[in-house]
């Protein structure tokens, strides 16, 4: 056209970043009851909980029946390191994800987080086929701490929660029912065990200047699971089964391939390090171990114990029947907002 200006310049796509959790929380979100008394146990005292830790806003709740609020695409991407070493830094924080064996996360979602302005976000691949879910947030957190990265990991450590259990024996309590809820599953298990814990601290020390005594271990039982033995694949850990079906959508099941000879894991005692953190405080799941001296359940103190340690207080929820038996915790049953006005781009 005669006399039109002609002028170019280039365009980005819009970054899509993951909340992690040192941002501060804003809401704390989850699914109302829908008239299931069980669901309302959990909501009247995690609601108590996040008064208690001093978030003002009001619990926010979705109306639906499926009680699992956190987003199915981000329950692989448990929290993000704020930054890491190796030569790069992740000022937006870096995804960790959870896979099996050789079977990575969708190409998808893990091609899109890779791509976007140069892997901003680069995913951390965890092992995670020792576990019957197979989430990240079974086993690893991210906790605020004074340092010159302003973070720790908080690592399950089955070893710690045997060990108080193997000194409750020698104090003769081992004929004490294991778990104290009521009334109790049954506490006949296939062994405990662990498999992907230590490789899982082993890669957290590679990627950051974490020393080894800045990783908070917070005790928690994993149970070997048994096959259900109804005829299908599906399996059981800590006494619940959880599936191993294809949905009946068409989609395939969660699990990728069992080792034979190998079983996977589920938490024994509701597990607080899947939880969610609000600053120097979190909300997680109440144990409901062994007691002893009819008040003092032993694994809730040692959990209360280790996050006192760091500095963190714990606030704890029943989440028994309405999360644990069906293979979650506090954090898969809640969500959050949180705050991302941090200029994080200045850090670059």
């Amino acid at each position: 056209m005669t006399g039109a200006l002609w002028r170019m310049t280039s365009l980005r796509v819009a970054l899509v970043l993951t909340h992690q959790q040192l941002q501060r929380v804003d809401r704390l979100v989850s699914v109302a009851d829908n008239g299931n008394p069980i669901q309302n146990i959990f909501l009247a005292e995690l609601d108590a909980a996040r008064n208690a830790s001093g978030l003002w806003s009001p619990l926010f709740l979705f109306c639906d029946t499926d009680i699992w609020a956190h987003p199915s695409s981000i329950a692989f991407a448990r929290s993000t390191l704020v930054e890491a070493l190796r030569g790069k830094a992740y000022p937006a924080g870096r995804v960790i994800m959870g896979k099996h064996h050789d079977l990575l996360p969708s190409e998808g979602m893990l091609g899109f987080l890779q791509s976007q302005w140069d892997g901003i976000q680069d995913p951390l691949n965890l092992e995670t086929a020792w576990l019957a879910i197979g989430h990240v947030d079974e086993f690893v957190q991210l906790l605020p701490k004074n340092n010159s990265l302003g973070f720790t990991i908080g690592d399950a450590d089955n070893k710690s929660a045997l060990e108080v259990l193997r000194k409750a024996e020698k104090g003769g309590r081992g004929s004490t029912r294991a778990r104290s809820n009521d009334p109790p599953p049954s506490d006949q298990t296939g062994g405990f065990g662990g498999l992907g814990q230590d490789d899982s601290t082993t890669i957290h020390l590679e990627e950051t200047s974490l020393a080894e005594s800045e990783i908070v271990r917070v005790p928690t039982l994993f149970n070997a699971t048994t096959p259900s033995g109804n005829g299908s694949d599906a399996y059981t850990a800590g006494g619940t089964g959880f599936g191993l079906d294809w949905g009946e959508d068409g989609t395939p099941s969660r699990f990728g391939p069992v080792i034979p000879g190998i079983s996977l894991t589920g938490a024994f005692y509701p597990a607080a390090i899947n939880d969610i953190v609000l600053g120097q405080s979190d909300i997680g799941a109440r144990a409901f171990g062994l007691v002893t001296n009819s008040t003092v359940i032993i694994i809730q103190e040692a959990v209360e114990d280790g996050y006192c340690n760091a500095g963190i207080k714990g606030y704890f929820v029943n989440d028994y029947y309405s999360h644990h038996t069906g293979g979650g915790e506090v954090h898969c049953g809640t969500s959050t907002l949180r705050d991302m006005s941090a200029r994080w781009w200045a850090k670059l």
